[in-house]
């Protein structure tokens, strides 16, 4: 199943903010099997508890995946030293890849020309934004977002916003191989403590390296 969009979304209450340079946001996830058969179902049983948490701050920034009982990832991205790691823990073990920024950039989400969005006349608040629906079709699948009009993410940040959706998407769901999943902002905070060791890319004890292409 491909990666569904990632995101980084900011909130404080009842304020808007232009520019935002450094965040946090955990987002939940809800799996549900729209397929009735077997398969899709133990797939979709395995994917429940799932979340995704987004750090960011200059030139950083971090997202990490629990994917149910499946596994868990961490990518950590510095364009200070242009290195990228990934670490995954699953039941097959824990394993290390280091990579240069250069080359996730070139695997970045463009934007697609050919995207097809359709605007709906309907809204609900999500974390005290008022957040309006749009569906946005790319390379064949279709994508829900709930986003607003009054939340920026500072320039350097963008790379972690997917750049087919319109304004800033607190939720967003798909539907795919029979799932459906739907991720919804549910915790949010506007300032990093210890970014030093949120953005640490040194491979934690336990983990093999099973690539090493950063020069």
């Amino acid at each position: 199943m491909r990666n569904l969009i990632i995101i980084a979304v900011f909130f404080c209450s009842q304020i808007a903010f232009s520019q935002l340079t450094e965040g946090y946001i955990q987002f939940s996830i809800d799996v549900i099997a729209v397929d009735t058969s077997l398969k899709t179902k133990q797939s979709a049983g395995l994917l429940h508890d799932s979340k995704m948490e987004i750090y960011f701050a200059d030139k950083l920034s971090r997202i990490d995946y629990k994917m149910g009982r499946l596994y868990n990832t961490v990518m950590i991205l510095d364009e200070r030293t242009q290195k990228a790691i990934t670490l995954t823990n699953s039941s097959k073990g824990k394993f290390a890849s280091i990579a240069s920024t250069k080359g996730i950039e070139a695997t970045q989400m463009k934007k697609d020309p050919k995207a097809k969005t359709v605007y709906f006349n309907e809204t609900k608040m999500i974390l005290g934004y008022k957040c309006k629906k749009a569906e946005v079709t790319s390379e064949g699948l279709t994508t829900t977002y709930w986003y607003t009009n009054d939340i920026n993410i500072d320039d350097k940040n963008k790379s972690i916003i997917n750049p087919n959706a319109p304004g800033f998407p607190l939720a967003f769901s798909r539907v795919e191989n029979g799932v459906r999943m739907y991720f919804q902002a549910s915790n949010i905070q506007y300032e990093l403590v210890n970014k030093e060791q949120i953005f640490s890319t040194q491979i934690p004890a336990g983990y093999r390296v099973m690539q090493n292409t950063f020069n």
